[in-house]
């Protein structure tokens, strides 16, 4: 059952409660992906206040291992307080089971690097690389041309991935990457997409007509664009950005400009969710 103050406390009283109750709290963290600790420290550090202390991120390697882990160590106290952030993934357009409770939360977008991409940042972070101002570098850039030209592909993309879980889930699909399916600039490779869908036309007849079923139904759940892996954005984000710089940017290049810079208020969700569990009783 959810914890009553989601409904109750506005996000600022759930705070002051927390800062109320204890100046030192610590809280562990379990997390889906390998390697990406820093990532989260660097991401809680920005949307946390100082009195929160996480403890460890204990990485799992994948959803089935977060939620076992859950089972292991987030139904007691023997542990401390933990807290399990999931990938949004298609979890919810499958209809698959979810855990409900106070410190389980599923993300209302694909994962969590689909929170990051922010126009100001990149402009910020590109400003010094271009040796121009804020102004000329975002019209040197053209972020909104990008943006405008990536996401309706993408979406045409996932909803091919999402076909696919839902008919014919053995098959490869957000796994293929980004790079396959961009060109050299980051923008579509069409060619590539059309490919994939005639690759699955052979497992599902009228795949057209339910990729475009499909888009309108995941925007319908998760607003548009939101329900694309946020490594893709980064890694055609990166190709593009290339057009403009002879030093090459690498996707973690791109990740960590973003990382200290993105608008949390995207996150606002998960902020309230982890101080809503922090108050429990």
């Amino acid at each position: 059952m959810e914890n009553v103050y989601d409904l109750n406390y506005s996000e600022d009283a759930l705070l002051t409660r927390v800062l109320f109750l204890s100046s030192d709290i610590k809280l562990n963290v379990f997390v889906e992906d390998i390697d990406k600790e820093y990532e989260y420290e660097e991401l809680f550090e920005r949307l946390l206040p100082s009195s929160i202390e996480i403890g460890c991120i204990f990485p799992t390697g994948g959803k089935l291992r977060l939620e076992e882990a859950y089972h292991l160590f987030g139904t007691t106290n023997d542990y401390g307080k933990t807290f399990f952030i999931a990938d949004g993934d298609f979890d919810l357009a499958l209809e698959r089971d979810i855990i409900i409770a106070d410190n389980f939360i599923y993300l209302d977008r694909y994962n969590i690097e689909s929170f990051l991409i922010h126009k100001e940042t990149i402009i910020k972070f590109m400003r010094p690389k271009l040796k121009k101002t804020f102004s000329e570098t975002k019209k040197t850039i053209k972020y909104d041309e990008w943006l405008n030209c990536i996401v309706p592909y993408f979406e045409k993309l996932f909803s091919l991935h999402y076909v696919v879980q839902k008919n014919c889930h053995e098959i490869e699909n957000v796994k293929r990457g980004y790079s396959r399916f961009l060109l050299s600039n980051g923008l579509p490779k069409e060619e590539e997409y059309i490919k994939y869908l005639n690759e699955i036309s052979t497992y599902v007849p009228n795949v057209e007509n339910e990729v475009y079923d499909s888009i309108i139904k995941l925007r319908n759940i998760y607003s548009t664009g939101l329900f694309v892996c946020g490594k893709y954005y980064i890694g055609s984000l990166k190709l593009y950005l290339n057009t403009f710089l002879r030093k090459k940017l690498s996707d973690d290049d791109i990740r960590s400009a973003l990382l200290s810079g993105f608008d949390l208020s995207v996150l606002s969700k998960l902020r309230q969710k982890i101080f809503s569990y922090l108050v429990m009783e």
